[in-house]
């Protein structure tokens, strides 16, 4: 995937030295359910990883738990060679679309400058550079041209775009995507594989959920598949086996084997 034309500036991902993220034997608990059993996993600098499974097995909690948003029931989440003990800017979260308020009266350029807020005192506005800061993210995902629309009357593929924007502006070394692949089209699912792959490049770490087996092959180097475990671990074409992905998904899951657009066989049978 060749990175869209308006990443080459690349200015508000400068080249960096990265960090590492780890959890080490990890568990979540709600109300004494669990929701995240047992889970060790280590990512890399410039890793771009996958984490897939069905809803409800445990995803989001993860990338919460990675972000410093939940704390561990049992086990530990570490950056680096220190324990993680809360948020911290090497991390940016961000959340599903459909988690959002859309109706909240806010101008696309103000909701990336939310992403600033945190290394921002709360007693000074946002001035010039914060804001010239804020454009530039829009612009490197194609919507600098709607900076002072209101966020609510954007496409959900726009409305993605702002969300990556805000996270973009923050210059994190990890980067948490809950679903951004979720109800968007194809030119935003593009934006975002050309953004991965500048960022990836300069050393960030991308670390996506998602329940599209298709999407996570195109667009990870690496998939975790998860259902409050983790069921696999490895390259895609390694860990997205038949027998892995019935794990994970309960059996409710259709497999088709790659093959070249000159040979299109029939896919296999569903697995039960």
């Amino acid at each position: 995937m060749s990175v869209p034309p308006f990443l080459i500036s690349g200015s508000l991902a400068p080249s960096r030295t990265g960090s590492t993220i780890r959890t080490d034997h990890l568990s979540i608990h709600y109300n004494r359910r669990p929701a995240l059993d047992d889970i060790t996993l280590t990512f890399g600098v410039g890793e771009r990883v996958a984490v897939i499974g069905p809803n409800g097995a445990g995803k989001s909690t993860l990338l919460k738990a990675i972000a410093g948003m939940l704390p561990p029931s049992h086990g530990q989440v570490f950056l680096g060679d220190h324990p993680l003990t809360g948020t911290d800017p090497r991390i940016t979260y961000v959340p599903q679309r459909s988690g959002a308020d859309w109706s909240f009266p806010i101008s696309v350029l103000d909701v990336v400058l939310l992403g600033l807020a945190r290394t921002t005192p709360r007693w000074r506005r946002f001035g010039r550079n914060e804001r010239d800061r804020a454009r530039q993210a829009l612009h490197d995902v194609g919507m600098g041209h709607l900076a002072a629309v209101q966020i609510g009357s954007l496409s959900g593929g726009q409305q993605q775009r702002v969300f990556l924007a805000r996270a973009l502006v923050q210059c994190s070394d990890i980067l948490l995507l809950d679903e951004p692949f979720a109800g968007v089209d194809v030119p935003t699912q593009e934006t975002f594989l050309g953004v991965f792959d500048h960022l990836t490049a300069r050393g960030a770490t991308i670390i996506f959920a998602t329940h599209d087996l298709m999407q996570a092959r195109e667009a990870a180097s690496r998939a975790v598949l998860l259902n409050r475990s983790v069921i696999a671990d490895g390259a895609p074409a390694d860990a997205m086996t038949p027998e892995h992905l019935a794990q994970t998904f309960g059996g409710a899951v259709m497999v088709f084997p790659a093959a070249s657009p000159a040979d299109a066989p029939a896919p296999e049978p569903a697995l039960r």
